[in-house]
């Protein structure tokens, strides 16, 4: 979320998506832990689940204002 609030105060579309690149590398960070959340036995596979639904569900959120910019 910090990356696209300052990436929209950057001059172009360009720049703008350069820090949208980056909030889907920190997504896929967030994926990351959630996975090792559950291998580790600190959540239980509802949660995994619910948590790793709602971070597939952003990944494409952000896709989609991704190619909407590039377009």
């Amino acid at each position: 979320m910090a990356n696209i609030a300052e990436g929209t105060k950057r001059r172009s579309d360009r720049d703008f998506g350069h820090f949208l690149n980056i909030a889907e590398g920190s997504l896929e960070e967030v994926k990351c832990y959630i996975i090792l959340s559950q291998d580790l036995n600190y959540i239980d596979n509802g949660i995994f689940l619910d948590l790793f639904s709602m971070s597939e569900e952003i990944g494409k959120m952000l896709q989609g204002l991704i190619k909407k910019l590039t377009t």
